[in-house]
């Protein structure tokens, strides 16, 4: 495994602790403001969100394989990054920003003041920008030969992963979030 590879492993390994930590530290210190969370979503829009939550996940889990263990780290894209340095910032982007929104939203319903309201919606914003920067590594990295069921499958979940944060939350849920 090379240095790029560990580091991206390390990384999406404290990240993703970072993440589900948030949201455990999240139901279980303010049980009482879950429900908040929904903001303005409509009821019977609550299911489609909960659906996409799952292939979202899944999906992240054959994209960064592909990334991590298919892709050609070396390789230079997006003007002559490297694909290793582009696809460490955009992973260190997403996880730390998708960990920083269940406190900060909380925080902010709980009273904490509207100070928040642009932090949360601009952790959000990146966190749908550099989800979708992954997609377009995804592509960029793309094989010669076509990538088989990996990049296929890397494809799909990279834009699953997409829709969940970078539509339903960088976009629809801040629209919908009643502001006082």
């Amino acid at each position: 495994m090379t240095s790029t590879q560990k580091r991206l492993v390390a990384l999406n390994i404290a990240g993703g602790f970072a993440v589900l930590g948030s949201y455990a530290a999240g139901f279980a210190y303010y049980p009482d403001d879950v429900g908040g969370l929904w903001g303005g979503v409509p009821e019977q829009w609550r299911g489609l969100y909960t659906t996409a939550m799952f292939p979202a996940a899944l999906g992240y889990f054959p994209m960064t394989y592909f990334l991590l263990f298919r892709a050609n780290l070396d390789q230079k894209i997006f003007g002559g990054v490297s694909a290793g340095a582009c696809i460490t910032l955009l992973y260190a982007v997403a996880l730390s920003l998708a960990a920083a929104w269940m406190p900060l939203t909380l925080e902010f319903l709980t009273g904490a003041g509207g100070g928040l309201w642009p932090a949360i919606h601009l952790a959000l914003l990146f966190t749908g920008v550099a989800s979708l920067g992954l997609v377009g590594c995804v592509i960029a990295l793309r094989p010669a030969n076509g990538g088989g069921v990996a990049w296929t499958l890397a494809l799909l979940g990279s834009l699953f992963f997409t829709f969940q944060t970078g539509v339903l939350d960088a976009l629809v849920w801040p629209a919908l979030f009643p502001l006082p």
